[in-house]
């Protein structure tokens, strides 16, 4: 995020994989995106754009000074507050553009087990801290680039090309 602040730009976290541009969102001054459906959980910092020097972006920074270890509450709570306190200039993508399908089981197995196309989406979040222990936890490199180059789910297609 201080880097964010200082140069503006995209911040993915390496657990996305993109599938779509960017570029209609880089004239907003910061874009952000729902996570959660029927319920909203906030805004994940997991895939932001933003011009530099921000207000919203120095203000939600600052408050990591407060930082109690509880990262939900900071990375995706007191972002949708701020938010939802209409002072800031914000743009919200909406929940199926970055964070679709989320780290629950069912959208898990939409990602790793099943193979669907997702045609809001800019980006997958991969939610490694969900996935990793559930389908890569203990298997060689070796062993998960067969998986990917043989897999018939949303993810095998998309990672295919970078391993193949």
């Amino acid at each position: 995020m201080a880097l964010l602040d200082e140069l503006g730009g995209i911040h993915l976290d390496l657990d996305t994989i993109t599938v779509a541009s960017f570029d209609p969102l880089l004239d907003c001054p910061f874009a952000i995106g729902v996570q959660g459906l029927s319920r909203i959980d906030g805004l994940c910092n997991a895939v932001m754009v933003a011009k530099p020097k921000r207000a919203f972006v120095q203000n939600w920074l600052d408050s990591y000074s407060r930082f109690t270890g509880q990262w939900d509450r900071f990375s995706v709570r007191l972002p949708y507050v701020m938010w939802r306190s209409g002072r800031w200039d914000v743009h919200v993508e909406p929940f199926d553009s970055f964070h679709w399908p989320t780290w629950r089981s069912g959208g898990l197995i939409a990602l790793f087990e099943r193979d669907f196309v997702f045609p809001n989406a800019r980006c997958h979040h991969l939610w490694e801290s969900q996935s990793y222990p559930r389908y890569f936890s203990g298997k060689t490199d070796e062993q998960i680039v067969a998986e990917i180059d043989n897999g018939n789910s949303t993810f095998s297609r998309l990672a295919k090309p970078y391993v193949s």
